[in-house]
């Protein structure tokens, strides 16, 4: 019984360094030529631990569908973690303490590698849908959201050369960020 405690407590251990590592990654500050090839399954991850800590409990399963013959893209991944830490959080914010699936994807489509975050929440409503990415828009209750989150992230992709779509049906919503296989260099 002792070495089941010990296992348990150096597996918990582990997660915590793995967590603290990942925080501090995210948290160095980078300057805009900070670009190197980087792959985005792994930034996925990182970001996934991120949000996990903050959401811990509740049921929500997660997909991942990487695909392995996705290149690497030049990206500063510092930024881009950060569009992926908000997208993961506002899929899970989206379905709230019910539950339910986020499907994270990577592959490449034609000159882009497309990076894909999808729940199966209650959808954006249409008259929502139009304002999403605008600064300071939120439908969250005061002092749950400030509504930066979709702006800076809007921004980050764009500075990249990239886009960001979203497809949201009457249930689920469907974000895809698309990196161009060679980014432009631009400002941050």
């Amino acid at each position: 019984p002792q070495l089941e405690d010990l296992k348990q407590i150096e597996e918990g251990a582990r997660r915590c360094k793995r967590i603290v590592r990942d925080l501090l990654d995210f948290a160095r500050v980078s300057r805009s030529d900070e670009k190197v090839k980087t792959d985005l399954a792994l930034l996925f991850e990182k970001a996934l631990t991120l949000v996990q800590v903050q959401v811990k409990g509740q049921p929500v399963e997660v997909v991942r569908d990487f695909s392995p013959q996705t290149p690497l893209v030049v990206v500063n991944p510092n930024r881009i973690q950060q569009v992926f830490v908000n997208l993961i959080a506002n899929a899970y914010q989206a379905m709230g303490r019910s539950g339910g699936r986020i499907r994270l994807e990577t592959h490449q489509e034609k000159d882009y590698v497309v990076a894909t975050v999808e729940d199966t929440g209650p959808g954006i409503s249409p008259d929502h849908r139009a304002r999403i990415f605008d600064p300071f828009f939120t439908t969250k209750p005061v002092g749950q959201g400030t509504g930066l989150g979709l702006s800076v992230s809007y921004g980050i992709v764009k500075d990249h050369g990239g886009a960001i779509q979203v497809d949201s049906p009457k249930e689920g919503t469907r974000f895809r960020v698309l990196i161009p296989l060679e980014t432009v260099q631009s400002e941050m």
